[in-house]
């Protein structure tokens, strides 16, 4: 039969497999295919709290003829509690950062901390002096600094190198650029409870993976803009645009996509 009558029959199907806790899907659903296989539908439904039945997860998976989803796919609904968790998560943490700020009696003045002067001076009753900084540290430490600074040359390299891709290349495509100072955040230096080499130290760790995010965030808008297409395999924390992209294998959309020429976002399915 045609698309939809294999999708109902596969609903019903489903409705009596619930019955044994388990449901059909479809591995490889195309007009006379009729293969299929089982999964326990318990691990299904903790993840899922409010899709309650198994009709209604088959609905979210099963393609018609056209590779259209029928009803909104599951991994999407996810995805987007999943952005709506973080962008609370978000707020949350920045009414934490308003109360630790008044905690520990700092401000922020025009990007520069200014601490509350009783503050600054119980702090610096905290601060080791160089010499017995020095003279504590392990040997080990001491012989491995130079490899740990000497890093700092591929990661200016870095900085400078991206900095003047995006500035041409994005100009030219239309990609909105990456405010460096979104993600190299030099602040500890204003730490009074620091002395000098505790401060070098904090300066370039976070200097060094201020460059990575700022490199990688550039690279991920990048691959959003030419490539925005998922792998076939799970990668660990990708970045933020990934989880939107195309999905692997999905041709129709990928050179539909290209057919508008670009505008339309990757995460967003273009009609042909």
């Amino acid at each position: 039969g045609d698309g939809a009558s294999d999708g109902t029959a596969m609903i019903k199907a489903a409705r009596i497999a619930s019955q044994r806790n388990l449901v059909i899907w479809s591995s490889l659903f195309s007009p006379g295919s009729s293969r299929h296989f089982c999964v326990p539908l318990s691990p299904v439904y903790p993840v899922l709290p409010r899709i309650g039945r198994p009709d209604a997860v088959i609905q979210s998976v099963v393609r018609n003829r056209k590779g259209r989803a029928m009803d909104k796919p599951l991994l999407e609904d996810i995805q987007d509690r999943l952005r709506a968790a973080r962008e609370e998560l978000e707020q949350e943490l920045d009414r934490q950062l308003e109360a630790r700020r008044a905690e520990f009696r700092y401000r922020l003045h025009r990007g520069k901390v200014r601490f509350d002067r009783e503050m600054q001076a119980l702090q610096k009753t905290y601060r080791i002096g160089l010499w017995r900084y020095v003279t504590g540290a392990r040997i080990a430490t001491v012989l491995t600094a130079p490899v740990i600074y000497s890093l700092i040359v591929p990661l200016a390299l870095l900085d400078l190198s991206v900095t003047i891709y995006q500035h041409i290349c994005f100009r030219v495509y239309g990609i909105d650029l990456v405010r460096r100072a979104d993600h190299v955040v030099l602040d500890r230096h204003m730490l009074a409870y620091l002395n000098l080499i505790e401060k070098i130290n904090c300066v370039y760790c976070g200097y060094g993976n201020g460059v990575i995010a700022y490199a990688r965030e550039i690279a991920g808008r990048t691959e959003a803009f030419w490539c925005p297409i998922k792998h076939a395999r799970r990668t660990p924390d990708p970045h933020g645009s990934f989880d939107r992209f195309m999905e692997f294998g999905d041709a129709e959309a990928y050179r539909a996509w290209l057919a508008g020429g670009r505008k339309v976002k990757p995460f967003e399915h273009p009609n042909p």
